[in-house]
């Protein structure tokens, strides 16, 4: 089962294409089955966030290794997805004054946030650590 990642916003956000050959951050509008998520936000625009790994894995260390992998590597790609996703925080702030965040797994959408996270713009870069079922309310 993987990480799932939603951002909402007052405005439209930019869309990140899922590359396969230049894997990074992507962010795409919800498929039509996943919009059950949309009655957890408060905000009308939300879109699906993917890591290097197209899934919200990549922004979890331990969700990244393989029994064959090379974990400095690993380190290294979620430790650069987790900037793509603060970076691209930021710049939705700049959009909006105000971001919701949900991270929850696959198949568990419904179940809702265990708990709200109130954090500001400079937060995010100082002591932003996700965690599971865990809705965050970002202001600029």
């Amino acid at each position: 089962m993987c990480y799932a990642i939603y951002i909402a916003s007052d405005k439209p956000l930019k869309t990140i294409p899922w590359n396969e050959n230049d894997r990074k951050l992507n962010v795409n509008q919800l498929d039509p089955k996943e919009n059950i998520i949309k009655k957890i936000f408060s905000k009308p625009h939300v879109y699906y966030i993917g890591s290097h790994l197209n899934c919200g894995c990549g922004f979890f260390y331990e969700s990244s290794l393989t029994p064959d992998g090379d974990e400095k590597e690993v380190a290294k790609q979620v430790k650069k997805s987790q900037q793509e996703l603060k970076t691209y925080i930021k710049q939705s702030l700049d959009q909006s004054k105000e971001i919701e965040l949900y991270v929850t797994w696959e198949g568990e959408k419904e179940q809702g946030p265990a708990r709200t996270i109130h954090l500001t713009h400079k937060d995010v870069e100082k002591q932003f650590h996700l965690e599971e079922r865990h809705f965050y309310v970002i202001k600029k």
